[in-house]
């Protein structure tokens, strides 16, 4: 088991391959592995994505690990520090003279590369230590109740019923208090809830939208923002979900049908779309691709995948999507622009160039949530078309 983990760092941090898709790939091809034993090598890989500049550090590793035998003596310094391996009397005399110099430095104990966590203290001073630390944290189970079906009471009572732990942290919102097989309940085939982080639920949250309104999610993907839109407006706003990705609007498809979203019409961006609808929508939605720095707790490999060079260009292509999906909004109505980013340049410096090109709008809001508080990270800007 040692070795399959071993292996499944090799193919995350040298083939490339996402974090979650290893540890799938693995436990499948391992059906005999018990319960402890899978949760063993899920623990393992995860933990070791998350700190393995640490771990790195601590076994001597001169730079990040690229051989087998890097990841080896990277995973001997973790399982001895988890006391995983019980065959040792305690940590070696070298985990315990390198140990307090990692720890002091905070990049290193943090596990992040240089360049970020510097990017995120000039952005963020003393409080990017925080955010990073909770970002090294395992993500927590949130379901945002889909009230097309079901009330948060109900919902509740069926939790009580079968002895799930649980806490209502929002009016729709239900975080479970431990871990649990989800997509199994009877309840969720049925549609009485989405699996949607808390920050990500809050994108659309406390926004007025009107009866009989067009709203265009334009960067929908699988449709988590373009369902929850659906049952705040209670299915009486006619929804267009856009994206480039036909099999992500196909999923949407059948998720809308299990939630009884009715009003959600799917449709493949194309050169003629915005034209199409310009100046349309009482709202567009642009949910726009990014670094991802908001949701590394979820998806550890994206911070080491993430360089200077894929940052500008994440920043020209928001740039791009912001400036010419904006046109689709009608004067009076409003663009809600979010990324799932804690880097000022994708948020606040993205905003202010559109509004400098842009004397027609202007901002209502502008927020962050941050990690610290329990979820994943996201900006939200609430911009509004004058004329």
């Amino acid at each position: 088991m040692k070795e399959a983990v071993v292996r499944s760092l090799e193919k995350v941090f040298v083939e490339g391959f996402p974090a979650d898709d290893v540890v799938k790939l693995v436990l499948v091809q391992n059906p005999k592995w018990g319960s402890r034993d899978r949760r063993f090598i899920a623990r393992s890989i995860y933990d070791m994505v998350r700190y393995i500049r640490y771990y790195a550090y601590i076994a001597d590793v001169e730079s990040m690990p690229q051989r087998i035998e890097d990841f080896q003596v990277c995973a001997a310094v973790y399982w001895e520090l988890t006391n995983e391996v019980l065959e040792t009397d305690g940590p070696s005399e070298k985990i315990k003279t390198r140990q307090p110099l990692a720890d002091a430095i905070p990049a290193i104990k943090e596990s992040i590369p240089d360049w970020l966590f510097e990017k995120g203290v000039a952005q963020w001073g003393d409080r990017w230590l925080e955010e990073i630390h909770a970002l090294n944290q395992e993500a927590a189970i949130y379901l945002r109740v889909n009230t097309l079906k079901c009330t948060v009471d109900q919902l509740a009572q069926q939790l009580r019923k079968d002895n799930i732990p649980f806490e209502v942290v929002q009016p729709t919102c239900i975080k479970c208090l431990q871990k649990v097989p989800v997509h199994q309940w009877k309840t969720y085939q049925d549609g009485w809830f989405e699996i949607q982080d808390i920050g990500s639920q809050h994108i659309v949250s406390g926004i007025p939208f009107r009866s009989n309104s067009l709203i265009i999610d334009a960067c929908a993907g699988a449709g988590g923002k373009t369902l929850q839109l659906a049952s705040i407006t209670k299915n009486e706003a006619n929804i267009i979900a856009l994206d480039v990705v036909p099999k992500k609007l196909e999923e949407l498809k059948r998720r809308a049908e299990r939630a009884q979203a009715r009003k959600i019409q799917t449709e493949l961006i194309t050169d003629l779309t915005v034209s199409k609808y310009s100046k349309t929508a009482d709202v567009v939605l642009i949910d726009a691709p990014c670094s991802g720095s908001g949701v590394w707790r979820r998806k550890p490999d994206d911070k080491w995948k993430l360089t200077p060079n894929r940052l500008s260009e994440l920043q020209a292509l928001q740039k791009k999507v912001l400036h010419e999906y904006s046109d689709m909004v009608k004067p009076g109505g409003m663009v809600i622009y979010a990324t799932c980013s804690l880097l000022q340049e994708e948020n606040e410096a993205q905003v202010e160039d559109f509004l400098q090109q842009h004397s027609s709008f202007t901002t209502v809001d502008s927020s962050y949530v941050l990690p610290s508080s329990g979820g994943d990270g996201f900006y939200r800007a609430v911009l509004k078309r004058e004329l």
